[in-house]
């Protein structure tokens, strides 16, 4: 198969010869004779044929460029982690952060709010006589 460069090439030859033959027969009034158009016709036909598979090279090699691209870009990024643990460690860790660098004053007033919150919510569980994960009931933990 020729390559694009090679047909452009011919084309240009094919083309410049067509044009030399036509001011090589023309006559003195400018006119060439039926005979030589008829050759000159065939000529140019083969300058358009070039140019048109000029046309479908450039049209197959764009074809080609794009059915080679990847599918999808590869993951380079390391994955965001998501769920609970994750959402209830970053919290932790803020808390941590702001318990290390924090004012003293704040830092009572968030753990006092804390362990009031934790005992509205859980205060059934506290004063029932249910067995926590240790074994013991989870009233004796809290006494």
């Amino acid at each position: 198969m020729n390559t694009i460069s090679n047909m452009v090439e011919k084309r240009n030859k094919a083309w410049q010869g067509a044009k030399a033959f036509l001011e090589s027969k023309r006559d003195k009034d400018g006119l060439i004779s039926e005979e030589d158009a008829k050759t000159y016709d065939e000529m140019e036909a083969k300058v358009k044929a070039y140019s048109m598979e000029i046309e479908r090279l450039e049209q197959m090699e764009v074809m080609d460029k794009e059915l080679s691209k990847p599918t999808s870009e590869a993951i380079v990024a390391k994955p965001m982690k998501t769920g609970v643990k994750h959402m209830i460690y970053q919290r932790v860790k803020s808390l941590n952060e702001f318990i290390n660098e924090g004012d003293n004053d704040k830092i009572v007033k968030l753990l006092d709010d804390l362990l009031e919150y934790y005992e509205v919510q859980y205060s059934l569980e506290i004063e029932s006589d249910d067995k926590a994960y240790n074994g013991s009931t989870y009233k004796s933990l809290y006494n």
